[in-house]
């Protein structure tokens, strides 16, 4: 990965551009290859940015809203929205799983089968993402979707318990 910043965006693109020159000449004389269609450039900042397109040896990349690093979902504005969204989504496919399983086992191991299931997706990475700025909103979706997995662990279909119920409940440390 090759960061850069300035105030000034074509100064950064400018400086990402030669850089990566530098560094595609240095991997072909190393005898190393990359793949330029998985090259990807994301212009992180608060503002909305236009698209650029940059040419490096007669590759055409062009800029994109986000990136994934590692598994993690990078929104060019770091609001995090689409790794929020995107973790809900892959944590939700488990639930049913549990639910099934919510017949032939008692709470204890329905808890530990959503910790290494559904929780294990839903929070992949947040000491990256699930921070104290993070949008009141997504925070909530996030809670919302845990407190929906263990609602299935509790066979709490009535909605009977809030989330910060749950959370006592079950020694979660991740309430407000």
């Amino acid at each position: 990965y090759l960061l850069e910043h300035d105030k000034d965006i074509l100064s950064s693109i400018g400086k990402v551009k030669f850089k990566a020159e530098f560094l595609l000449n240095w991997l072909r004389k190393s005898g190393l290859r990359i793949n330029e269609n998985k090259t990807e450039i994301c212009i992180f900042s608060n503002n909305d940015v236009r698209t650029f397109t940059i040419d490096i040896f007669d590759k055409q990349i062009k800029t994109t809203k986000t990136i994934k690093v590692l598994g993690l979902t990078f929104d060019s504005k770091l609001n995090w929205s689409f790794q929020v969204n995107e973790a809900i989504q892959k944590a939700k496919k488990s639930i049913q799983a549990i639910k099934l399983l919510s017949r032939y086992f008692n709470r204890k191991i329905l808890v530990q089968l959503a910790t290494a299931y559904f929780f294990s997706k839903l929070y992949y990475g947040c000491q990256v993402w699930f921070i104290p700025s993070l949008n009141k909103n997504l925070k909530h979706k996030i809670l919302q979707a845990s407190a929906n997995c263990l609602r299935v662990c509790c066979k709490d279909y009535q909605r009977i318990f809030s989330f910060k119920e749950f959370s006592l409940k079950f020694s979660l440390s991740i309430v407000d």
